[in-house]
């Protein structure tokens, strides 16, 4: 296992970035598929859902950069708070015994408050979550949802000296960030068939149908039709010609 305390932590983190961004790639490839039609994903083959999966690697830098984002808050956290807790040690230690005493009552009364405030600031996150949800924004409600569950793993600090829980701080970083993928993808398939003005004319057979284009492979065009309001897969020897809109 890599030591991620040493100096191998660089050389995992330059082979592990290429491979997560790629599977970030995937599971927002997949997450769309869903939201468009999970039927429709074995009418391309495993090359272009390759393909599809490298174009969406700007898409699924959202997620990435959002997960590192949450790690390195929380490595800093964790690491301020240690950081605090030596300092306010080392000067308790420099104060007179009643100095110290009106110092701790005033630690304590801190404590308390934020014990105080916490829940009503975790309830106000959750409703947020939830309107966002409601909202058809998925992936800005799950994300609310990983900081809270980060939030709470990562307390007490103590945590932290177990390497094992470093590593599973890690694993659910990682799938978090397959989720969020996949809840992009999905969002993003669903804003394409919740659209109402057609961007694309196809003509099928002497036919002229008002469409928005989703994915186009070697067999034919998946798009969605604004005839049936469905998304429908077209082969190409059927296809005449599509104009752009």
């Amino acid at each position: 296992m890599v030591d991620l305390d040493g100096g191998d932590w660089f050389k995992a983190f330059a082979v592990a970035a290429p491979l997560f961004a790629s599977s970030l790639a995937v599971s927002y490839d997949v997450g769309f598929f869903y939201g468009a039609g999970i039927g429709f994903f074995t009418f391309f083959s495993l090359t272009e859902h390759i393909v599809f999966a490298l174009q969406a690697i700007p898409f699924a830098l959202v997620p990435a950069f959002t997960i590192v984002g949450l790690i390195a808050v929380t490595w800093w956290g964790y690491h301020k708070i240690v950081r605090d807790s030596r300092d306010a040690v080392e000067k308790a230690r420099q104060m007179s015994p009643e100095e110290r005493e009106t110092f701790l009552a005033k630690l304590k009364r801190q404590v308390r408050r934020n014990n105080l405030i916490d829940p009503f600031v975790q309830g106000a996150l959750f409703v947020g979550a939830l309107w966002l949800f409601v909202r058809h924004s998925y992936t800005g409600a799950f994300l609310v949802l990983v900081s809270q569950v980060i939030a709470k793993m990562v307390y007490p600090i103590d945590r932290w000296e177990s390497k094992n829980f470093r590593y599973v701080i890690a694993l659910f970083c990682v799938t978090a960030g397959w989720a969020t993928a996949f809840s992009l993808g999905y969002e993003r398939a669903e804003a394409i068939l919740s659209s109402t003005a057609p961007t694309d004319k196809i003509f099928v057979e002497g036919k002229e149908l008002s469409a928005r284009l989703i994915r186009g492979g070697e067999r034919g065009v998946l798009f969605k039709s604004f005839g049936t309001g469905k998304p429908s897969f077209v082969r190409w020897e059927k296809i005449t010609r599509i104009d752009a809109l």
